[in-house]
C-alpha cells in the first residue's frame, strides 16, 4: 500500500471496508426488522390479544365447514365485509386463529382492508381489525421494501447480494497467511489498541456467522428478485397453467361453486390433508386457489400442494403437488421456510434471532472500524 501499487487484495479489502460503511445503516434496520419479523405471533399476540387467540381445541374436532366460517365472518363483521383470502390456524402466521382477509365498506363509504380471527374449530367470531394499523404488516413490509415499494425492493434485494459479496471478500481478508486458521478462528485477544479489538471482533464475528448470512442473503434476494438468479429455484406453482384458465370458465351441471364446496373438493382429492389456505375468485380469476399440508412437506407456510377449482363447475379441478425427486424444485419450496425459519421448527426462532444480531452486531462493528481507520485510531 505504502508504494502505491494497486494490487487485487487492495482493491478487494477497500471494496469491502468502503460498501460496508456505506450500507450499514440499511443492513442493521433489514437484519433488526427480520428479528421483529421472527416473532410474528406473538407480536400479533400483544396487539391482538384473545381476538387471535382462541382456546385449545376439542380433542377430536375438525375445521368447520368454509361456507358456515363465511356465514360466521358476515354474521360478526357485518354484511359490509367481502373475502379474498382465507388462512387456517398457523398458516403463514403463527396463531391459533383462522384469519379471513379482505375488504370492507365502512361508514361513509371507505373501503378498508379488514383482517377477521375465527376460532375455525367452534366456528365462532372472535373479532377485527385494520390490516394497515397491523404491527406485524408494518414490519414485514419495512423488512421487504423499506415501505418504498418496487425501489425498496430492489434496495433490499441488493442489500442480500451485498452481503455474500461480504462473506466472500471478508473471508479472503480473514484467512490467515501463516499459521493455522482453526487457532485464529478460536482466539480472541484481549488486549492491545481499540481498533484492534474491534477488527478482531468484526472477523470472528463475520467468520461463524457465514453459513447463516449466506443462506438467509440469499434467501431474502431470491424471494425479492428471483429473475436476478435466473429462477434457478422454481416455486410452487401460485397460479395453474394458462392453458387450464380456459377450462375453469366453462359452466356444467349444478351451477356455481361455493368456497365450501371448492375446500371440499379439494380435500376429496388430498385425502389425509390439512387444508391451509383459500383464495377467492375474481372476475380476473375464474377459479378458487386452495393450498394443502401434509407432515415434513417442504413449504412450511402453505404446503407443497396446490388445487384450483372452478367457481362454476364442481367437477373442473387442476392440481399440482411438489415433486420431489428433482432436486431444485424441492429447494424451490424450501425458500420461504428456510428464510422465514420454519424448515427448522422450534429452533427457528433464534437462529434467525442469532443471524440477525451477528448482522447488526458485524455492520457496526465493521463501521466502526472503517472509521477508525479513515478518520484516525
Amino acid at each position: 500500500m505504502s508504494s502505491g501499487r494497486l494490487t487485487p487484495r487492495t482493491v478487494i479489502v477497500q471494496a469491502h471496508r468502503w460498501s460496508g460503511a456505506v450500507s450499514f445503516v440499511f443492513l442493521f434496520l433489514v437484519s433488526f426488522s427480520g428479528i421483529l419479523a421472527g416473532f410474528t405471533g406473538a407480536i400479533m399476540q400483544m396487539q391482538y390479544g384473545s381476538v387471535v387467540s382462541p382456546p385449545a381445541p376439542p380433542a377430536g374436532s375438525h375445521y368447520a365447514n368454509v361456507d358456515d366460517l363465511l356465514k360466521t365472518v358476515r354474521d360478526g363483521y357485518g354484511p359490509g365485509f367481502t373475502p379474498r383470502v382465507i388462512l387456517m390456524e398457523r398458516t403463514r402466521f403463527e396463531v391459533e386463529a383462522a384469519l379471513v382477509f379482505g375488504a370492507a365498506t365502512e361508514d361513509g363509504g371507505t373501503a378498508r382492508s379488514v383482517g377477521v380471527a375465527l376460532d375455525p374449530y367452534r366456528n365462532t367470531y372472535l373479532g377485527a381489525f385494520h390490516t394497515d394499523e397491523s404491527w406485524v404488516r408494518f414490519i414485514i413490509s419495512f423488512h421487504d421494501s423499506f415501505l418504498l415499494g418496487e425501489n425498496g425492493k430492489i434496495t433490499v434485494a441488493l442489500l442480500g447480494v451485498i452481503l455474500i459479496f461480504f462473506a466472500a471478500t471478508g473471508i479472503y481478508q480473514w484467512w490467515p497467511r501463516q499459521g493455522k486458521p482453526w487457532r485464529k478462528a478460536t482466539t480472541l485477544k484481549l488486549f492491545g489498541s481499540r481498533y484492534g479489538k474491534l477488527f478482531q471482533l468484526h472477523g470472528l464475528v463475520g467468520l461463524w456467522s457465514i453459513p447463516f448470512v449466506v443462506i438467509w442473503a440469499f434467501t431474502g434476494a431470491y424471494l425479492l428478485k428471483p429473475d436476478w438468479f435466473g429462477n434457478m429455484l422454481p416455486r410452487l406453482a401460485s397460479e395453474p397453467p394458462p392453458a387450464v384458465v380456459s377450462e375453469f370458465t366453462a359452466p356444467c351441471q349444478g351451477g356455481s361453486v361455493s368456497p365450501g364446496e371448492a375446500a371440499a373438493r379439494g380435500q376429496a382429492a388430498f385425502p389425509n390433508t390439512r387444508f391451509t389456505s383459500l383464495m377467492m375468485p375474481s372476475d380476473e380469476r375464474p377459479y378458487y386457489g386452495l393450498t394443502f399440508e401434509r407432515h415434513g412437506d417442504y413449504d412450511k407456510l402453505r404446503g407443497d400442494i396446490r388445487a384450483w377449482v372452478s367457481s362454476v363447475c364442481i367437477d373442473s379441478i387442476h392440481t399440482h403437488e411438489l415433486d420431489y425427486s428433482a432436486i431444485r424444485a424441492s429447494l424451490g419450496a424450501m425458500v420461504s421456510s428456510i428464510h422465514f425459519g420454519h424448515t427448522f421448527g422450534w429452533f427457528g426462532t433464534p437462529v434467525i434471532v442469532m443471524t440477525g444480531l451477528m448482522i447488526c452486531v458485524g455492520s457496526v462493528v465493521g463501521f466502526l472500524v472503517w472509521w477508525m481507520g479513515v478518520f484516525g485510531r
